[in-house]
């Protein structure tokens, strides 16, 4: 898949475009097509280095933790979400990152309906939600 990402810390200019390993989805999660994601102030200092979370985060790292788009892939154990499903969330935060991508995973709990259907479940991210 195609991804936003960086290699090095810096200014905008060590954002490229390029290959990254393409994420499945585990039991409890389901994979989205991208069609929309956020950058948040956390994304900028990352990027630039400025974060102490930095330092724990592999490169080449994808950037973005909130995300909009289409279910293409349910985990096993996932209820209320099937494939077509237009969800909104944020990306396993503990990662800092992934939603910059063709693909994002997120876990179930964390998804939510488009605007059109209604929150489904869990908290709202407000973000994603006003991107959506």
């Amino acid at each position: 898949m195609f991804a936003v990402q960086f290699d090095r810390f810096g200014p905008p200019d060590v954002l490229t475009v390029g290959l990254y390993p393409e994420p499945h989805a585990g039991p409890d999660e389901v994979r989205i097509i991208v069609k929309t994601a956020g950058v948040s102030p956390v994304d900028v200092a990352l990027r630039a280095g400025l974060s102490p979370s930095g330092e724990r985060i592999p490169l080449p790292h994808v950037p973005g933790v909130d995300a909009a788009g289409v279910i293409d892939e349910v985990g096993t154990d996932v209820t209320g979400f099937a494939v077509g499903d237009e969800v909104f969330g944020t990306v396993d935060v503990s990662r800092l990152g992934g939603a910059s991508a063709e693909f994002a995973m997120t876990e179930a709990a964390e998804a939510h309906a488009s605007a059109a259907r209604g929150p489904r479940q869990g908290k709202i991210t407000l973000t994603a939600y006003g991107a959506w």
